[in-house]
């Protein structure tokens, strides 16, 4: 996404932090499983939210919510970018 985190005239394409978080909570849950009652890390309360799902589940809705991200943020530089 070679628009993340841009900031200036041609827009503001910032990821906002509860995406990457939410992004963060399904690869757990796909990987570990349920939620584990680890509160150090930053995605706890959304990985709380996906336990039940199976492996399968959360791999597609990881995939579903990357490309709605990557529309939303692009591949491509905004018009005007030099």
């Amino acid at each position: 996404m070679s628009r993340a985190g841009y900031k200036g005239k041609h827009g503001n394409f910032e990821v906002p932090i509860e995406r990457l978080e939410e992004l963060n909570a399904l690869y757990m849950q796909a990987t570990v499983g349920d939620y584990d009652g680890n509160t150090s890390l930053k995605c706890a309360q959304y990985w709380k939210r996906h336990s039940g799902k199976t492996q399968i589940e959360s791999i597609r809705e990881y995939i579903k919510l990357t490309n709605m991200m990557l529309t939303k943020y692009g591949w491509n530089p905004p018009e005007g970018w030099v």
